[in-house]
C-alpha cells in the first residue's frame, strides 16, 4: 500500500495551507496525502460527537482525535508531516502512538521546553496573548452556537499583522503571497484561537527531545531562516 502523509498545519492555519505542496507530493504516485483542520481551526466541527471546544483543545485530545481519524479511515500507520504547532502535535502523537508512525518530517517546531520554570513562563505568556484574542470578539447577548460573537475585524487584522511581523516569520508580510494568507487567516474565529493558544501552549507539552535518539521511526527535522 502507498504510505499516507498526514499533513498538520501550524497555529492560525488550515488544511488548505498545504495545497501548494500536495501536487508535488503526489506527482510520482508513490503516496497519498491527508490534510486536516486541527481543533480551533478551519472547518473543525466543535460539536461533532457532542464534544465541546474546551474538551477538544488539549494536546492529549488532539492526539486522540488523530488516532480515531486514522482508525476510521483504516490507516494503520502514516508519515507525519507537521509545521510549527502541527510539528509539535506530530511529535507528541509519536510519543503516544509509536506504532502508528512510519516516519516524520518536522518543520520549524520546538520539541518542548525541558525545565518547569520555562514551561510555567510560557503558559503565562500564551495566556496573555490569548486574552488579547478574546478581546477581539464582542459577545452577543444570546449565542445560538458555541463560540459565536461579532469579530472586531479591523482589530483582528492588526493583530494578525503584528503576529506575522515577528522576526521568526522573516519577511513573510512582504511576500506577494501574503495577502492571500492574511485573507485565509481572517476567516478564523479569535475566540476559538484564544482557546488553542492557551490550552495548546508549548508550556503544556511534554518534552519530545528524547524521540530524536530513541524513536523507532526516521525523523527529518528542518528549521532555519528559509
Amino acid at each position: 500500500d502507498k504510505p499516507v502523509l498526514l499533513l498538520l498545519h501550524g497555529f492560525l492555519g488550515c488544511k488548505e495551507d498545504w495545497d501548494p505542496l500536495v501536487p508535488a507530493l503526489l506527482q510520482d504516485g508513490t503516496c497519498s496525502c491527508l490534510a486536516v483542520d486541527l481543533p480551533g481551526h478551519g472547518d473543525f466541527a466543535w460539536k461533532q460527537g457532542g464534544m465541546s471546544s474546551q474538551l477538544a483543545l488539549s494536546w492529549e485530545v488532539s492526539c486522540f482525535l488523530l488516532d480515531m481519524l486514522l482508525q476510521r479511515l483504516g490507516v494503520s500507520s502514516c508519515v507525519l508531516v507537521g509545521y510549527s504547532m502541527g510539528g509539535r502535535l506530530a511529535l507528541n502523537f509519536a510519543l503516544k502512538h509509536p506504532a502508528r508512525v512510519k516516519s516524520m518530517c518536522i518543520l520549524s517546531a520546538h520539541p518542548g521546553l525541558e525545565s518547569s520554570e520555562e514551561r510555567f513562563q510560557r503558559v503565562w505568556a500564551d495566556r496573555a496573548r490569548a486574552d488579547e484574542l478574546r478581546r477581539l470578539v464582542e459577545e452577543e447577548e444570546e449565542e445560538e452556537e458555541e463560540g459565536m460573537g461579532r469579530v472586531k475585524q479591523e482589530e483582528w487584522r492588526r493583530w494578525l499583522m503584528e503576529w506575522y511581523g515577528q522576526s521568526l516569520f522573516g519577511e513573510i508580510v512582504k511576500s506577494e503571497k501574503f495577502p492571500k494568507i492574511l485573507e485565509r487567516r481572517r476567516r478564523g474565529n479569535p475566540k476559538h484561537l484564544a482557546e488553542v493558544m492557551e490550552n495548546c501552549s508549548v508550556g503544556r507539552l511534554s518534552s519530545a527531545w528524547n524521540l530524536f535518539e530513541n524513536s523507532g521511526a526516521p525523523i527529518l527535522y528542518l528549521y532555519g531562516e528559509r
